[in-house]
């Protein structure tokens, strides 16, 4: 069926023999010729699936990657404006809850140590 070359070599009868080149009647002569061809058109319709595939799959990595850039600058953007407001605001609070918790426990303990000194007072006045 090969040539030495690595050619495909036709019987002399078929292309002798042939009306117009016509495939279906070489194929109807030699039936190994008609299976070789079938094998071949199955594999380069495999391989262009494959390579669709191949094709469709850098297409939707291509998308996804977009999308994570997209994604990644967006937070990024907002990573300094809501989160950092809402954190300080939420410091701020704290800090004050803490800073009037403090003084108001001062203010009532100077307030008792007055209470005590003139409730001493005014015991030695009685």
């Amino acid at each position: 069926m090969f040539s030495e070359d690595g050619y495909i070599s036709v019987p002399k009868e078929t292309v002798a023999g042939g009306d117009d080149g016509d495939s279906s009647s070489s194929a109807a002569e030699n039936p190994e010729l008609t299976d070789k061809d079938q094998l071949i058109r199955e594999l380069e319709l495999e391989l262009a699936q494959t390579k669709l595939a191949l094709v469709e799959s850098e297409c939707k990595n291509q998308d996804l990657i977009h999308q994570l850039n997209a994604t990644v600058i967006e937070a990024q953007s907002s990573k300094n404006t809501w989160f950092q407001k809402t954190l300080s605001s939420i410091k701020e609070v704290t800090n004050k809850a803490k800073e009037s918790s403090s003084s108001s426990l001062s203010m009532s303990s100077s307030n008792s140590i007055t209470m005590t000194k003139d409730g001493v007072s005014n015991r030695r006045d009685n």
